[in-house]
């Protein structure tokens, strides 16, 4: 206000005459006004709004030209990739089934029955082919009197082979192959390096063959292996195997060799790739994508030319061999530039692009762009001339007019503009006439006014300081009564609740049903006193000023779904039911998350409270309003509804529609005024949408993204940022682990886990997780059974057969109904989805440990009910616990013994809990000792920093339910039990 007076006086002493004073405001400088013309602003403005247009047009012209081009080409090698993917998975899976069907030919069962051991010497020996029999024992080749067998020679293996090599050669196969179960290869087609070896224990044992046969007898499925060059092969092949299976019993394996001419004629088709096309397929070998198809470029590329992964060489290639596909651009092997389309193909496990050279398929683009610009220069010239000629027309005029105002602003009032045109120049040289007559007469009075007006400023500022020093003093003794109030009234209502919950318990294993409902009605009692003590000190401190916004990132859609989960037992208790609705990308948002679920939860108990047996819905959604993000949460009701006449007592405190909804209902008036008070400091309303007897809406939008009130005040770590940090950054120290390829399915296995507790891992896919496995060494595995790749059933079949992992419980979890299968593999349990949070914590509890066997938790609490309470709560949970009653006797009680864990009082005689932290982290031995605050004080954001430096998590007696404190206590021991296994390191956790 006192800056106000000053420039008041300063114009009330720079008006001794008028004409200084117009020269002051009003003169222009000559010079800087030629600088810029009205003829160069006409210019410029005409012409950009001409020009840019224009340009704008072309370029979006060419940029849609050169978009539909490239979409074209991307259509057209899209259509071929998928063609030949098509085509090469039509013949794996025709292989297949062939295959599958010659282990069940008469040919093939007649073969096995004529090795009724499964030896091949057996035979030969019954028709004197081969006398004696006997293994080389570091190869495991059967050999005879004469050398190797290789299950060609003898009349009777003649008449075996026979029909079947007529097969191969009609059927265009390399050779087939009879295995018995043992891996001993009875026979085949034509002679083969393999023949009379065991897949087992014989040279062969790392051959393709001995791979696929393996997986077959295994898993009991036809299973094909890739295309590779081996050494004791003449050329690239694969196998095709499966078993071969007569009354229930297995016979042996039946395994085809599948040359790769028929996939190599697909590949090596190039139609519609024009003069520079060309398809390559790929597979993964010791960290490369190897060629496994010659090329139009390089006929010798299979098996001999490969590509690094990680490397900036052929990127669609390396991403397609590991699954992912895509289409863009990619430098080839040849260095050459070209667009490509990646796919995948399964059967064979091979990545495939199908590229053409960029120059050739984007060739019309560069035409389309010589024209675009030609055109656009030729209109840009014609442009600028017309813009010269309309600036030119009017600037002259206005020009002249300038230089007549030009003299009038030099004191001369007196002054008169003759118009020389006839348009609204003229009504312009008219009015300033008239303004300039106007002036003459106001001049006298002025002076007068500004003296009358500072004085009146003068006793408005002086008013004003009296009232806030009055409303500062205020505030402060409202802040000082808000901190006792808060500590003096949630202190003994904490013991209060923490007996009755524990008098509850007793009172349901002792089967007392009727002081259990006594019980129940008080602590229902506590808890609706509670919050509403929560509630005035709320109001108390938004009316101080003192209501902080702490911002954090926070899943919106679990959100909502803890406040459903919250108010549940109230929408059940009056028979509704409950919809939720998510609109798309609700995402994360930036915000309090405190307050935010603080008016959710009011809104959708309000919705139940005033509804029964009807509908409750909560809509959560994402809008736009005035170009900003917000969060919109609808919930609507089918009760009894608000009268329009009553909406605007619906936001006052301590007010109710009327006397009979309060008896009825019950209530305080104070909840929607609090949660309409919490919106607005949070940059948002609640707006209310209503029909009496038909329901209300009540719809709070807020901010997507807030911001602190105050910066450098840190937030209390959530309890999600806790279970990632231990999972993400200590793996040793993970029990549980989780394989499954479903996002959504591993986030809600980890969300039920981590919230109980435990420590988690999560992996992808069978491979993944085997290596997870290894290297955590968990206390029990989680794992689906349809995945790609390394399914589920050959994930347990691995880590059964690892000596080093047999013993680590398996769970499954899948929509699979195989009980049988999986406890045969050796499962421990199996589980079908959808489950049950409580049936999946049974299911691992008895394999998973949480509790400190070793250190106590000690109790810090100067109130003796709620110290009992606390104490008594945390041994029925099975932890050893030793209480102190200040921070001196804590201090004592830590050196004495060194706890696991501190649940820390603030508010204390003697040394409070602050000097108790402050002290305790002044000895470095203590110095990462977690601790846990439960406090009644009314924290601010002073307080908040000190606990921060302190490294202590807070919350409010009465805020953390029985629950929530258990699990908080079991993750806080957790991390230390880690920090414990690494002081060798030094690592600190905290």
């Amino acid at each position: 206000m006192g800056k106000t007076r000053d420039v008041t006086e300063r114009a009330a002493s720079s008006v001794p005459t008028l004409a200084p004073a117009l020269d002051d405001s009003a003169r222009v400088d000559p010079d800087r006004a030629l600088k810029l013309s009205i003829f160069t602003k006409l210019a410029m403005w005409i012409a950009a709004i001409a020009l840019i247009p224009l340009f704008f047009t072309a370029y979006r012209s060419l940029i849609r030209s050169e978009e539909a081009l490239r979409g074209e080409a991307r259509a057209r090698l899209t259509a071929i990739a998928q063609g030949k993917v098509d085509r090469i998975e039509t013949y794996a899976n025709e292989q297949r089934r062939i295959v599958s069907i010659l282990t069940q030919s008469l040919d093939v069962l007649t073969a096995f029955q004529a090795f009724p051991v499964g030896d091949p010497m057996a035979m030969a020996g019954a028709s004197g082919a081969v006398p004696e029999r006997a293994r080389d024992p570091e190869t495991g080749v059967l050999v005879a009197a004469g050398g190797a067998y290789d299950g060609s020679s003898g009349d009777v293996v003649e008449d075996i082979t026979a029909p079947l090599r007529r097969y191969v050669e009609r059927k265009e196969y390399s050779n087939l192959f009879l295995v018995s179960v043992d891996g001993e290869v009875l026979m085949s087609v034509d002679p083969h390096p393999c023949s009379g070896t065991n897949l087992t224990v014989g040279r062969c044992r790392d051959h393709p063959m001995a791979e696929v046969y393996k997986r077959a007898k295994t898993l009991l499925e036809t299973e094909i292996s890739r295309f590779t060059t081996v050494s004791t092969d003449d050329e690239p092949a694969a196998f095709v195997a499966a078993p071969t299976l007569q009354q229930g019993a297995m016979r042996g394996v039946v395994v085809l060799q599948l040359s790769p001419s028929p996939i190599y004629d697909i590949i090596n088709d190039y139609a519609g790739l024009e003069d520079s096309g060309e398809i390559i397929a790929a597979d993964l070998s010791a960290g490369h994508a190897v060629f496994v198809s010659p090329t139009r470029h390089d006929p010798d590329a299979a098996f001999t030319r490969s590509v690094v992964l990680g490397g900036d060489v052929m990127v669609p290639l390396q991403k397609a061999a590991r699954g992912i596909q895509g289409y863009g651009h990619m430098r080839d092997y040849r260095g050459v530039d070209t667009v490509a389309v990646a796919r995948y193909l399964p059967s064979m496990r091979w990545g495939l692009v199908v590229k053409q050279d960029e120059s050739e398929a984007l060739a019309l683009i560069h035409q389309e762009r010589t024209i675009v610009l030609i055109a656009s220069a030729v209109t840009a010239l014609l442009v600028l001339l017309v813009t010269f000629i309309v600036a030119r027309s009017i600037s002259r005029p206005i020009s002249h007019l300038t230089n007549v105002v030009q003299e009038l602003a030099k004191g001369d009032l007196k002054q008169k503009i003759v118009p020389t045109t006839r348009d609204e120049l003229a009504v312009l040289g008219h009015w300033f006439n008239n303004m300039t007559e106007q002036l003459h007469k106001s001049y006298s009075t002025i002076e007068e006014t500004v003296r009358q007006r500072t004085l009146e400023l003068e006793q408005a500022n002086h008013e004003l300081r009296v009232a806030r020093d009055a409303a500062e003093s205020a505030n402060r003794a409202k802040s000082a009564f808000l901190a006792n109030m808060s500590h003096e009234l949630r202190t003994p209502l904490n013991a209060v609740l923490g007996y009755t919950d524990l008098l509850l318990e007793d009172a349901h294993e002792d089967g007392d049903v009727d002081r259990a409902s006594d019980l129940a009605r008080i602590h229902q009692a506590g808890n609706h006193l509670l919050d509403l003590i929560s509630d005035v000190l709320d109001l108390s401190k938004i009316e101080a000023g003192r209501e902080d916004i702490f911002v954090e990132e926070a899943d919106v859609s679990d959100l909502v779904n803890s406040v459903v989960t919250t108010v549940r037992p109230r929408i059940d208790n009056n028979g509704n039911r409950l919809q939720v609705a998510f609109g798309e990308e609700l995402g994360v948002a930036t915000i309090d998350v405190r307050k935010t679920r603080q008016i959710l939860l009011n809104l959708v108990d309000n919705a139940a409270k005033f509804t029964h047996k009807g509908l409750v819905s909560i809509q959560a959604e994402r809008v736009v309003r005035d170009g900003e993000s917000m969060l919109s949460f609808a919930v609507s009701d089918t009760g009894i509804g608000i009268p329009a006449n009553k909406f605007s007592q619906l936001f006052h405190t301590f007010e109710q529609l009327d006397s009979t909804t309060t008896r009825h209902y019950g209530g305080t008036g104070l909840g929607l005024a609090l949660s309409q008070k919490l919106a607005l400091i949070m940059g948002g309303k609640i707006r209310v949408a209503s029909e009496l007897g038909k329901g209300s809406t009540f719809t709070l939008e807020l901010p997507a993204v807030m911001a602190a009130t105050e910066d450098g005040v840190p937030r209390p770590r959530t309890e999600r940022e806790d279970y990632d940090q231990i999972s993400a950054g200590y793996r040793e120290n993970v029990q549980i682990v989780i394989i499954d390829d479903g996002s959504d399915s591993r986030a809600l296995l980890r969300r039920a886990l981590e919230g109980a507790g435990y420590a988690v891992a999560c992996a992808s896919n069978g491979e993944e997780g085997l290596k997870l496995v290894r290297t955590c060494r968990p206390e029990v595995v989680l794992l689906d059974v349809r995945m790609p790749g390394v399914d589920g059933w050959a994930t347990l079949a691995s880590l059964k057969s690892d000596e080093s992992l047999a013993d680590i419980p398996v769970v499954i979890v899948s929509i699979v109904d195989d009980k049988k299968r999986g406890f045969v593999l050796g499962a421990s349990e199996y589980l079908l989805k959808p489950f049950e949070r409580s049936r999946l914590l049974s299911a691992v509890r008895p394999y998973v440990g949480t509790h400190d066997e070793g250190r106590p938790i000690l109790v810090v609490e100067d109130d003796e009910a709620t110290r009992s309470a606390t104490c008594r709560m945390l041994r029925s949970e099975g932890w050893k616990v030793r209480e102190a009653e200040d921070g001196n006797d804590a201090l004592a009680q830590v050196a004495a013994e060194e706890p696991a864990l501190i649940l820390l009082d603030l508010m204390m005689p003697d040394l409070d809990g602050f000097g108790f932290l402050e002290r305790l982290r002044a000895t470095s031995k203590y110095a990462h000792l977690p601790v846990i605050v439960l406090t009644a004080k009314d924290l601010t954001q002073s307080d908040m920093t000190r606990l921060h430096e302190g490294l202590a998590k807070s919350y409010q007696k009465g805020s953390i339910n029985r629950e929530r404190l258990v699990n908080e206590v079991r993750l806080c021991i957790a991390k230390r039990k880690y920090q414990d296994s690494k002081k060798d390191r030094a690592t600190t956790f905290h």
